[in-house]
Parts: structure tokens; C-alpha cells; sequence
């Protein structure tokens, strides 16, 4: 069972001050790149396969780097080795992965006609690296451009020349696990990365302090490393080939897919359209730590509920990062409006907010910012004879219960 999977993962890791759903992500992203293109949900035109692109982000001292290294030796010990340099230029990246799909042949290595070379299935890499923004640089749109695209599982990428040779890539299949802070995010991606749907390929998994802390730390044996590295080689000899979906599952995930509530917070709307995706690749991932050629309804479950808790803090990993001017104070005076007693006139939320603002003519355009968006509405406070602003009233979804297992996760991963 899945649990147990992860049962033995936190077994490994032993006493740690990294947050618990840090290392629930190292363990999906180590799976994902031991997978590469190996197991798949057929989709349409297309496949499914399960690489992730996920983010630790927190402020600096919580400990991404802690839940990062255990799970990238892990998997080395499994004898994964399609590990990617951690710092280099897109087109050095792109001969990397290229480079990845070739067998040695009498040890000749450096650019070489594509037509002479044996390849391998697939291109992967796995970029595992304690710092993202020393990965990618600042503001590096084409390398940005490049791992946008190569998140789709492309069956071929061509670059027309480097060095002078055109390079083509076959299947190239990249998972990237990393870590960063919200400020670093804003030094390394520029704002128009969100609107080419740069993080909406993301999983950002936003953790802050839980107060642990250890002088001291056991020594994790290498016989425990060894003995879970068996696992999985397992699981990579195990699970390769269609992940079977039967009708009712389909069922089940089509309630997942239709009943998923965007994140309140413009900056995702990009990744709402991805959401379903990001599922059907969380199910291959958990249904490979079960062991499980057939995709079950609870695995279905498991992973919508690791998602719906991690998307619950994803607006806290960008901070301030592509916010309209005012969006905090605008936050504001909806609480204001939400908590009134009586519908608020214009002038007693200003006296709360004046300190944020330059001039009065910003909370008008707030104001009418709010009403356009249909979150709060103009109304007569028959009492005063005044008119007042009241939230506009909208039917909010949850999930239904039945499609999210609480238990699966601990008190400190839903909060």
C-alpha cells in the first residue's frame, strides 16, 4: 500500500526539521524520475507520463536542502544516473540531454551526427539542485521557454544549430525538484514567464518553520539506503507500460477534474487548466509506490488530496511575485467588508487603509475593481440613509468529502 511506501520513505529520513510535506514531495519527485516515460496513461493523441516540475519554497533555515538530498541519494543508490549538472546554459542543457539518450561507444563523446549514434528509448535528465534560481540564472527567458516546453513530453526537440550541428533530442523527459524563496523566485523569473504558463507546469510546495529542532540527529545507516534503493529497483522493473484506468475510475476522475475550485488568486488561472494533468500524473506516481498496473479509485483520492492541501498554500510561495499594485490592500478591504457588522461606507474603510495608500482615488479603483470582479456589491443601509458595500453572494464549492482522504496526510501537512 501507499502508506507504506511512504512509511518506509519517513523511516529513512528519520528525525528532521524540514516540514513533513517537503519530503512527501521529495518522494513523489524521485519516483517521477526513476519512471521517466516507463509507465503512461494514454490520452487522446497523446500520453500522460508522470515527470513533475516541483518547487520547495520557504524562507531561508527551512530546510529544503535537508528533504532534497536524502531522496536524490536514494535514488543514486538505486543507480538512477541521469542527473543533470546543476548549473549550466540552455544550450548546454539541450546537449546534456541529448547526450543522455546516447550509448557509449568506445568512449567517444562530444557532438556527433545524430544518424551514427545508438539511442536509448528516451532523453532524461533530472534536475536536482539544492538552489533554483542558481539553476536557471536571472531572468533567462529562453531557458525558461525551453523547460516550458520540454514539461510537455515532446516526442522530439530540435535545435536548429549549436557549435555549428543541428541537434535533435528524442523523447526528451525532464523532471526538475528544487529549492527556492519567494524572493528568489522574483529575482530569477520575470513577470512575463507567468503569462507564458511558466509556473503553471510548476508544483510549488510552500513550507515555513514548524519549530523542531534537533542538536542533534542519529545516523541513518546505509543499510537502510541499500534495502530502500531495492524498493526502488522494483518498482522500476515492475511498473512500465499502460497504467490501466477502468471505466469507474474514469468516472471517479472526471468528479476530480470538474469539481476542482480554481485557487483564489489570479496568478494561478494558468495553472487551474493544467490541474487535471497534474493529477493524472500524481495517480501514476502513487499507483508505482503501490506497486499497482491498475490505477484503484482510493490512489485517485490520495493524490487529489495531496494536491488540494499543497494548492491551499500556493498563493504563500510567490509572495509579493506578480501581484497587482494594491493586491494586499485590496485583500484587506475585503476583510473589512466580510466582517462588518453593517455594510461599511466608503469612508470608514478608508480610515482603516489610508496608511497603504498614497491618495483616496486608489481605494475608489479598488473599489471598483472589486465590483467588476463580482465579489462585493452597492447596497442601501435603510438605518443610516446611506449606501454601504456588502460581499456579493456567491455559492463557494468545496470538495466533496468523499473525494478527499484526510487521513492520508498528517495534522501538520493539512494545516
Amino acid at each position: 500500500m501507499i502508506k507504506d511506501f511512504y512509511e518506509r520513505y519517513f523511516e529513512y529520513i528519520g528525525l528532521t526539521e524540514s516540514p513533513r510535506l517537503y519530503h512527501r514531495w521529495t518522494a513523489v519527485s524521485i519516483i517521477a524520475s526513476l519512471l521517466g516515460r516507463r509507465l503512461y496513461i494514454p490520452f487522446g493523441h497523446d500520453n500522460i507520463y508522470p515527470n513533475h516540475y516541483i518547487l520547495l519554497v520557504g524562507d531561508p533555515g527551512t530546510r529544503k536542502g535537508t528533504a532534497i538530498t536524502p531522496g536524490k541519494r536514494l535514488l543514486g543508490s538505486s543507480g538512477y544516473n541521469k542527473f543533470s549538472p546543476d548549473r549550466l546554459s540552455p544550450e548546454r542543457f539541450i546537449i546534456e540531454l541529448e547526450r543522455a539518450s546516447r550509448i557509449e561507444i568506445n568512449g567517444v563523446d562530444g557532438l556527433i551526427e545524430l544518424e551514427n549514434l545508438t539511442l536509448e528509448e528516451v532523453s532524461e535528465l533530472y534536475v536536482c539542485t539544492g538552489e533554483f534560481g542558481d539553476f536557471i540564472g536571472d531572468g533567462n527567458l529562453n531557458f525558461i521557454r525551453l523547460l516550458t516546453n520540454l514539461w510537455d513530453n515532446l516526442p522530439e526537440y530540435k535545435h536548429p544549430k549549436i557549435h555549428g550541428h543541428s541537434v535533435a533530442v528524442p523523447k526528451p523527459t525532464v523532471n526538475i525538484f528544487s529549492g527556492t524563496t519567494s524572493q528568489d523566485i522574483a529575482t530569477a523569473i520575470p513577470i512575463e514567464a507567468m503569462g507564458q504558463g511558466f509556473f503553471s507546469r510548476f508544483i510549488l510546495v510552500y513550507g515555513a518553520s514548524n519549530g523542531r529542532m534537533y542538536s542533534r540527529l542519529p545516523v541513518v545507516p546505509d543499510t537502510l539506503r541499500k534495502e530502500f534503493s531495492k524498493d526502488l529497483i522494483e518498482i522500476k522493473t515492475i511498473m512500465q507500460g499502460e497504467l490501466i484506468v477502468s471505466q469507474p475510475v474514469w468516472d471517479l476522475l472526471d468528479k476530480l477534474y470538474t469539481g476542482f475550485v480554481d485557487i483564489d488568486d489570479y496568478r494561478f488561472k494558468h495553472y487551474s487548466t493544467r490541474r487535471y494533468t497534474h493529477l493524472l500524473k500524481l495517480c501514476q506516481i502513487f499507483s508505482a509506490m503501490r506497486g499497482e498496473m491498475k490505477l484503484s479509485e482510493q490512489t485517485c483520492i490520495d493524490a487529489n488530496t495531496l494536491l488540494h492541501y499543497t494548492e491551499l498554500r500556493m498563493p504563500k510561495a510567490l509572495g509579493e511575485y506578480g501581484k497587482a499594485k494594491n493586491a494586499d490592500v485590496a485583500n484587506n478591504v475585503m476583510h473589512i467588508i466580510n466582517t462588518s457588522p453593517k455594510p461599511p461606507a466608503l469612508k470608514d474603510i478608508y480610515k482603516k487603509v489610508a496608511q497603504d495608500l498614497n491618495k483616496q482615488s486608489d481605494l475608489i479603483d479598488i473599489i471598483n475593481n472589486l465590483k467588476t470582479a463580482g465579489k462585493i456589491q452597492v447596497v442601501d443601509v435603510m438605518s443610516e440613509s446611506r449606501k454601504g458595500f456588502a460581499p456579493l453572494n456567491v455559492v463557494f464549492k468545496k470538495w466533496d468529502a468523499t473525494l478527499i482522504n484526510d487521513n492520508f496526510l498528517t495534522s501538520e501537512e493539512r494545516m
